[in-house]
């Protein structure tokens, strides 16, 4: 179809019947010319149809578009502002930048108290550490220190009828064990993925009480395996000691403080945990485990299943102060304290070092390593289970 011009012009070129042979001489002698128009005149044509080809496709194109232009205007005209899901993507965008202004906020201390997790708002009337409960009399300075440093808030304890999550054991279960125990008499939920943890239990007298229940597995911010370093007291931790620089022989050298690697241990998050073991609801949550705090919480703050929870019983790790405040001001610990009370309604109730922000580890390998490493502990709840006057 496409030759078809290009044979109608060599139809009147050619010569008919009658012409002078010189003219028919002079006709084959530009036959060259005349093959060379008719290839010319060919591809022309092919090249048209190739392109009206191209069109087409291009107006099918155009036309397709508008057809889904046409229907999402239609869409978009039909919504209504106070549709269920036009406002809940809204709320949801509006609650997700509150969110984060409250984070950055709290982290750079703009507006806000550059102390704010050395506060306790919160004032319980009856709260404890458990040592005299669980420490036996007359042992307390001996064999006790160290062992009873959380505290819970007994204002509103549901004595009896209780779900008790511990994160965190090491060799040392006296937390979980003393509120496994009258008049307590909680069911206990023990976690710890660290080799000393198992080894323990293994021989503890606990693995036979029908109400205390261990898991050789972590907290984290995702499930799965994760690269748990060697730390102190034969623990497990997140924390990696970095390089440092030392002078060997009057020279300069890298080194890094000696710290087992290759400790591919499991973790899992707060809402699989609770999914796996059928539960809806914790009246104490402890979690001291060794820096793997942060994520574990951040998870469970944006989850939502920190509204399901009573009482957080806390050992920090590993955080910073703000030089411009100084001690007791963490910009670190100030963004998970805000989003405990903003997201969770819990607030701070106990705080051990309320004035200086905790202390430092003194292992010399965090000092060689330029590492400073703090901790303090905090106990939260919500305000509405204290009985005292809270303003």
């Amino acid at each position: 179809l496409a030759a078809r011009p290009c044979w109608k012009t060599l139809a009147v070129m050619a010569p008919k019947p009658g012409l002078d042979r010189r003219v028919v001489l002079l006709l084959l002698g530009t036959g060259a010319t005349i093959a060379y128009l008719v290839v010319q005149c060919l591809q022309s044509n092919f090249q048209l149809h190739h392109t009206l080809q191209q069109l087409e496709e291009f107006e099918h194109r155009v036309k397709h578009l508008e057809r889904r232009m046409s229907h999402n205007s239609l869409v978009l005209k039909s919504l209504d502002p106070g549709d269920s899901k036009v406002s809940g993507r809204g709320k949801a965008m509006e609650e997700d930048i509150s969110d984060l202004a409250a984070k950055v906020n709290s982290f750079i201390s703009w507006g806000q108290d550059p102390y704010l997790s050395n506060r306790a708002p919160v004032k319980c009337a009856n709260h404890t550490n458990l040592k005299e409960y669980g420490c036996t009399a007359g042992q307390a300075d001996k064999y006790c220190p160290g062992l009873y440093d959380n505290h819970v808030c007994l204002d509103s304890f549901p004595f009896n009828n209780c779900v008790v999550y511990d994160f965190g054991i090491r060799a040392q279960p006296e937390f979980g064990k003393t509120l496994l125990n009258p008049p307590f008499n909680c069911e206990v939920f023990a976690f710890d993925p660290s080799p000393v943890s198992v080894q323990w239990y293994e021989s503890s007298d606990l693995r036979d009480h029908p109400r205390y229940h261990f898991y050789p597995f972590g907290a984290g911010g995702t499930d799965g395996q994760v690269e748990l370093a060697g730390y102190s007291w034969g623990q497990v931790s997140i924390v990696k000691y970095p390089r440092f620089v030392a002078q060997e022989d009057g020279k300069t050298v890298n080194k890094i403080a000696e710290q087992t690697r290759d400790k591919k241990l499991p973790v899992k998050t707060l809402g699989t945990i609770m999914k796996e073991l059928g539960h809806s609801h914790i009246d104490v949550l402890k979690v001291d485990t060794e820096g793997s705090e942060y994520p574990f919480l951040e998870d469970m703050i944006d989850s939502g299943l920190c509204k399901r929870i009573d009482q957080i019983a806390l050992e920090w790790h590993h955080y910073d102060f703000d030089a411009r405040y100084g001690g007791g001001a963490s910009p670190h610990l100030n963004v998970v304290y805000k989003m405990l009370e903003k997201k969770c309604g819990l607030e701070q109730f106990w705080v051990h070092d309320d004035v200086y922000g905790g202390w430092l580890a003194s292992e010399s390998e965090y000092d060689n390593s330029g590492m400073i490493l703090r901790y303090n502990l905090g106990s939260f709840m919500r305000k509405e289970h204290a009985k005292s006057n809270n303003k």
